[in-house]
């Protein structure tokens, strides 16, 4: 004779299963990356050349209710250009961490943003981004953050425009997610781990001060609003005259 176990006493079994195993694995953190930035973060890097330097974990980690005012590391580019006073595009970065879940036994989870910004009338859209887990094993990721026509670079002789408090055009990274996961992180990378590395080929070199020109489509607009106004101020006039 089989004895039948209910289908609810299987259900409830399924949820224990399934809870234990939550209980172990790690929630998603997420790597947040700016430019340009108009938050002005403590911790500063700035490269002077091309090599890569490296960062606690401590130093991307920002509480979820602190994100977006606070953010985690400042990027800058001081790498000098061949002109005398003038410094190079960094347009790329490559930022490479570990995050491993070892009650799973598995990569914990990473999400990953970027984001341009809108002052007035300069918009710029966001790096490229492109990467992802390296090696399973121990739960190395590595992405790369790619400047694109239409985006700010870092240089800090570039001044992305009106509304930023700073007149520099940096980057910024960071790394949110929940208290226990922002805590496996700071410790699985509390030894230097976190490796930033920039790319500079085809990047520009700019003197200071160098104000980029609003897109076309702004100019375009712009201009339409000041030529319609100035045909209704015409009109006007013309009707007074006659």
């Amino acid at each position: 004779m089989k004895l039948r176990r209910p289908a609810s006493a299987i259900a409830a079994i399924g949820l224990l299963m399934i809870g234990g195993i939550s209980v172990w694995a790690l929630g998603p953190i997420s790597l947040n990356f700016f430019t340009p930035e108009m938050v002005d973060p403590n911790k500063v890097v700035t490269f002077k050349n091309a090599n890569s330097q490296n960062l606690n974990g401590s130093d991307l980690v920002v509480p979820a209710p602190n994100f977006p005012a606070t953010k985690g590391v400042e990027l800058h580019s001081a790498i000098p250009g061949a002109v005398a006073g003038s410094i190079h595009d960094i347009t790329s970065f490559t930022l490479s961490f570990n995050y491993f879940d070892t009650g799973a036994d598995m990569p914990g989870t990473v999400n990953v943003q970027s984001f341009g910004a809108v002052s007035n009338f300069f918009n710029y859209d966001p790096w490229a981004v492109s990467g992802g887990l390296i090696d399973p094993a121990t739960g190395l990721y590595s992405f790369t953050f790619t400047e694109q026509s239409t985006s700010a670079p870092v240089n800090d002789n570039f001044v992305p425009g009106p509304n930023f408090p700073h007149n520099q055009s940096f980057a910024t990274a960071t790394i949110t997610g929940d208290a226990a996961d922002l805590s496996t992180f700071d410790m699985q990378n509390s030894l230097n781990n976190v490796v930033v590395t920039p790319g500079t080929v085809g990047g520009q070199d700019r003197l200071p001060a160098a104000v980029p020109t609003p897109e076309f489509g702004s100019v375009f607009s712009l201009g339409g609003l000041l030529a319609a106004g100035g045909a209704a101020l015409w009109m006007r006039q013309r009707r007074r005259a006659s």
